[in-house]
């Protein structure tokens, strides 16, 4: 996927979930990597919209947290330093966040996306 179809926004989250996998010692990035750079980002769209939801963003935040405290981490020298993957299931969600771009007639993918 060509990171320039993303904004700005889009890229920054992208880039602190492989952040966030590397801090929990995990190989590859996800979805919960993504969501969690999301709320975690305070200025930014997501937290908002998921406060007029009605959703708790301290307590989405830390079931996050939680599951991704359970997921296996690598450790050791069996692994490329500073290498993450992304999953299968990361991969098709951002191929669905690109197809509504253009369904939208958006120019870029975006956070909204």
């Amino acid at each position: 996927m060509d990171m320039n179809q993303f904004t700005q926004k889009a890229q920054e989250a992208i880039q602190a979930a492989q952040v966030k996998a590397l801090r929990y010692s995990q190989q590859e990035v996800d979805g919960e990597h993504v969501l969690l750079a999301l709320v975690e980002d305070v200025e930014g769209l997501t937290p908002r919209l998921l406060e007029r939801l009605g959703v708790s963003v301290p307590t989405l935040k830390a079931r996050l947290e939680e599951e991704l405290d359970r997921r296996p981490r690598v450790t050791g020298g069996g692994t490329e330093a500073g290498k993450v993957l992304v999953t299968h299931r990361l991969n098709k969600l951002l191929i669905t966040a690109a197809d509504e771009a253009k369904r939208l007639k958006d120019e870029y993918v975006s956070v909204e996306h």
